[in-house]
């Protein structure tokens, strides 16, 4: 889902992969997952634990790929990017959408006033889109984290590090003390919460030599974090506690701990498997396409036979991404849609 830097690092493109699949699974659960106390619930959460990472790491993709983009072009440049490979295609695939939602009659979009307030809000008709939302408004955000760093040059981890880490503590930490302790920090805020930490993290770690004992250190830490999504997460999600969201939610600092172990494991993979490396690199480019059509894929498989269990979820995940997968090689073969529609 994110630009190609000037050097290509192989292990995003399995980042990419891995992580696409995982968002399907996600996306094809919900069909069958429910807050009770049963195998299927515990088994989501099992496949969750690490599954809770794909998101992140794909803002973390992006944070590490265009950080650095003052190297590379202007500001300009770089907004007509972003607008074109991203914005354009939103657009096109909201209508998609929307006339699908018309199609099945739903009342959503039953008067030409609700087109268009679909049109403005386009995960009422596709909930995945609301990721897209998010990351058009990092894109407009990331250029002052870029010029930063392009300012302090050779000099920028330390700072830069700082920065990462008050965006973790803004975005995650402080969101969990505040659920336990509602008047804590009084009217103190950090205007660095929300995902763009996940978009530093991603920079800092795929430009940082990480030393053996500290890849350790966060493989522990993520292990631990995937422990306490099921064994603390469940149990809280049964009871319908407020500290459920604070514990399996994507902003949180378990999920920081999964998605940056899954990160760095993957930057360990060797760059010597040039056929492996190959097919990754084909397939990561088939992402942003499988992400955009996928959602109305696993609607057309669950209206001819819905989803009956976690098997069931299991089988029509793989289904899904794959038939999304063909679809998208396909389609950009053609040169426009490849541009356009399917970047």
């Amino acid at each position: 889902m994110a630009n190609a830097p000037a050097q290509r690092r192989h292990y995003m493109d399995y980042l990419n992969v891995v992580a696409m699949m995982f968002v399907v699974w996600q996306h094809a659960r919900i069909h069958f997952y429910w807050p009770t106390d049963s195998p299927g619930y515990w088994f989501e959460l099992c496949v969750s634990s690490i599954a809770v990472g794909a998101v992140p790491i794909f803002f973390m993709i992006s944070g590490a790929n265009l950080i650095d983009f003052p190297t590379r072009y202007s500001l300009g440049t770089y907004l007509r990017r972003r607008v074109l490979r991203v914005g354009v295609p939103y657009c096109l695939w909201t209508q998609v959408y929307i006339c699908a939602t018309w199609l099945r009659g739903d009342p959503t979009v039953s008067t030409p006033l609700d087109w268009v307030k679909a049109t403005f809000y386009a995960s009422s008709v596709a909930p995945p889109f609301w990721y897209i939302e998010i990351l058009l408004g990092l894109y407009l955000a990331l250029p002052v984290f870029a010029y930063m760093r392009a300012y302090l040059g050779p000099r920028w981890r330390r700072p830069f590090g700082y920065v990462t880490v008050l965006a973790i503590f803004a975005g995650a930490a402080l969101p969990l003390i505040r659920t336990a302790w509602y008047d804590a920090g009084g009217q103190f805020q950090l205007p660095l919460g929300g995902y763009i930490m996940f978009m530093l993290i991603g920079y800092y770690l795929a430009h940082t030599d990480i030393p053996r004992v500290w890849r350790w250190v966060m493989y522990g830490a993520g292990l631990v974090a995937a422990v306490v999504f099921i064994a603390v997460g469940g149990p809280l999600s049964l009871a319908k506690s407020p500290f459920a969201e604070q514990i399996i939610g994507y902003t949180t600092l378990v999920a920081v701990c999964i998605a940056s172990a899954v990160f760095v494991a993957a930057k360990q993979l060797p760059a010597r498997w040039q056929r492996a490396n190959a097919i990754a690199r084909t397939v990561g480019t088939w992402t942003f396409g499988i992400y955009l059509m996928h959602y109305l894929v696993l609607a057309v498989f669950t209206h001819i036979r819905p989803i009956g269990g976690v098997i069931e979820a299991i089988v029509y995940a793989g289904g899904v991404w794959i038939v999304c997968a063909l679809l998208t090689a396909i389609a950009r073969k053609n040169a426009f849609v490849r541009r356009w529609i399917l970047p």
